[in-house]
């Protein structure tokens, strides 16, 4: 019987990879933050486990009668930037030594287009990091660098870009002409399903993985909007380097929720990279009815 483990399974993206999972056939224990609260009702072939990856004691246990093991398990916005290292870093190499000691035959590791910026913050750095341990373990791995997640079920930035999508008149660095390259939760659950899959073909590669569509901030909003019944907002711009200055100054205040700076360089950058390796290895296809 083939058995994965799923770290940060509670998410919205791990939720999806579940069942992309269990309709390959999959036994699937699903790793679930301790600190998140009850574990999620039982499903058939589903084995939900409380955790945190910080804590490396019982990640060989998880893993031991396991061949594979997709690492999602992340801390993306925080006003705590010491949990990026604690959980992107760190956490990934618990996992990593766990693998390699019950000699796991694939890892799969999510980590995000955002080690490719220019400018990396301090999560983008703790995910690369994540990959650095990835690429020096003994274990047969495989990097996935997602885009924005966009939906309902999209990440932390995708709904601070359905918050501002409500508001008349929204200042942007560039005035929103930075180029993303929303992918679906759907789409990216499914990537991820293709390549355990398919482990052959990935083995040791390091993959984008975007939607079909490129789209400027401006248009994303605009989009957004339009979905919720709203007039697209004004978008106007806010110069960078006043952007970046601003953002840092409100990173001091001691009750914010994320990093304010990081979630505006990802305003400044652009990400809509290429997806023709992963449509050529494992014939990857973003588009939702696939």
């Amino acid at each position: 019987m083939k058995r994965v483990l799923v770290t940060g399974a509670g998410g919205a993206l791990g939720r999806e990879l579940l069942g992309v999972l269990r309709a390959q056939g999959w036994q699937i224990r699903a790793l679930h933050w301790a600190e998140a609260g009850a574990l999620p009702p039982a499903e058939k072939g589903v084995e939900w486990v409380a955790g945190d990856v910080r804590h490396a004691e019982y990640l060989e246990e998880l893993m031991a009668d396991c061949q594979a093991v997709l690492h999602l398990a992340a801390v993306i916005l925080t006003a705590n930037p010491q949990l990026y290292e604690e959980v992107n870093a760190a956490g990934t190499q618990n996992v990593v030594r766990a693998a390699e000691r019950v000699g796991l035959e694939h890892l799969i590791l999510v980590s995000s287009i955002s080690v490719e910026y220019p400018q990396a913050t301090l999560y983008a750095q703790s995910k690369m990091r994540a990959e650095a341990a990835v690429r020096a373990s003994a274990v047969p791995w495989t990097i996935v660098r997602p885009t924005l997640l966009s939906g309902s079920g999209g990440g932390a930035e995708y709904h601070l870009f359905a918050r501002l999508a409500k508001l008349p008149v929204v200042f942007l660095p560039l005035a929103g002409r930075a180029r993303k390259r929303p992918i679906s939760v759907a789409a990216l659950a499914r990537g991820l399903g293709q390549i355990l899959a398919q482990p052959a073909g990935s083995v040791g590669k390091t993959y984008a993985l975007a939607g079909a569509e490129i789209l400027t901030l401006k248009q994303i909003l605009s989009q957004i909007a339009q979905e919720h019944g709203h007039r697209s907002p004004l978008v106007l711009r806010f110069p960078v380097f006043l952007g970046n200055i601003f953002t840092r100054i409100l990173d001091l205040w001691p009750f914010r929720k994320f990093s304010w700076y990081q979630a505006w360089r990802g305003l400044c950058t652009d990400a809509a990279p290429s997806i023709a390796p992963a449509q050529q290895d494992f014939g990857y296809d973003p588009n939702e009815n696939s």
